[in-house]
């Protein structure tokens, strides 16, 4: 992994209320100190800020921290006070603009411990250990939020829990399934990720393939659907549908399902699926193609491309993780080769 300094990281390509339509502002943020999003957490909040985990240092030697880029581009360190542990920071949902739950995995001799808590005037007002292994994902719900976790018996657990830490239900998935993300929604939710399969007849690799789950407000499973193809594919991203579905985005495309759980349209292409976002009745997609280009396309409701657009960047930007917020803007970054563009859509 390549030693990420301070620099600048792309953030907030956005419309303001008071600009003409097509006329875009772009920003970039310079971040404090030698930080850098290590940790991949990020969250909208309802101000329009990002909230962004990760920490301070190089990769292995790194203290946990995140950061607030507020929409007039400035930067702040929310960093709980006294925090110096070495680790990183996760998922994010903010709770206004001097609060958050976070998730921060703390390094120790022995490795990784996961904990959850929430900051409160950047303070820490509570925190509770999360047993197991990485990842540990977040999903803001209403009154609380949605917690995805895989605890030392191996078996993926989800939890619905309130902002005191107080927990409400909590499910657990036998199968060999790993959660990437949630989608929190009115009376049913929907986890997706991976399931991991026996390996090769000639025993090369273990293979996984993209799998998708729906529970209602209570925790019961509503349906599952899990790929028949047999590779090494995951889905990453997900979005709600005007009509109530959801698109599910992986690798190699994107697939439409009715709130039953039946899927009605796909959309294929060779760039690797990284980002995707519900927009203007349609959907955002950013990817890395095979040459290391920033690939968008805009999908309609019923999953027709209606326009796509490469960016070269020069660099390798293969590790880049684009993400995309909603409204007006789009934001692509990566913290040791910032980049820039926004659309109008």
């Amino acid at each position: 992994m390549m030693k990420l300094r301070s620099a600048l990281l792309l953030l907030l390509c956005l419309m303001l209320g008071a600009v003409a339509l097509g006329e875009t502002v772009c920003m970039y943020v310079d971040l404090p100190g030698d930080f850098a999003p290590y940790g991949g957490g990020w969250g909208l909040a309802e101000d329009g800020s990002v909230w962004v985990g990760g920490g301070f240092g190089t990769p292995g030697q790194t203290r946990g921290g995140m950061v607030r880029i507020s929409l007039d581009g400035s930067c702040a360190d929310v960093t709980p006070e006294g925090d110096h542990a070495e680790g990183l920071y996760g998922d994010v949902i903010p709770l206004g603009e001097d609060g958050c739950i976070a998730v921060r995995s703390v390094n120790l001799e022995d490795g990784y411990a996961e904990y959850l808590g929430l900051l409160d005037a950047w303070e820490l007002a509570w925190q509770l250990e999360v047993p197991g292994s990485r990842p540990v994902h977040l999903c803001r719900s209403g009154d609380g939020f949605l917690m995805s976790s895989k605890p030392a018996s191996g078996a993926v657990e989800l939890r619905r829990m309130d902002f005191s830490g107080g927990e409400a239900w909590r499910i657990q998935l036998e199968e060999r399934i790993v959660i990437r993300g949630m989608l929190a929604g009115e009376g049913w939710n929907v986890a997706y990720g991976m399931k991991y399969e026996e390996p090769h007849a000639d025993g090369s690799d273990q293979n996984y393939t993209p799998v998708l789950l729906a529970f209602d407000d209570a925790g019961r499973l509503l349906w599952k659907w899990e790929s028949a193809r047999y590779d090494c594919h995951s889905f990453v991203a997900a979005a709600w549908r005007e009509d109530g579905g959801v698109v599910a985005l992986e690798q190699g495309g994107a697939i439409a399902f009715s709130a039953a759980g039946e899927p009605e349209w796909t959309h294929e292409a060779e760039s690797r699926r990284r980002g995707l976002t519900a927009v203007d009745g349609g959907f955002l997609i950013t990817s890395i193609s095979g040459s290391g280009e920033v690939h968008v396309e805009f999908l309609d409701a019923d999953g027709a491309l209606k326009w796509e657009e490469y960016i070269p960047t020069g660099r390798d930007w293969s590790g880049c993780a684009p993400f995309v917020s909603g409204g007006r803007r789009m934001c692509c970054w990566r913290a040791c080769t910032p980049e820039a563009r926004a659309w109008d859509f």
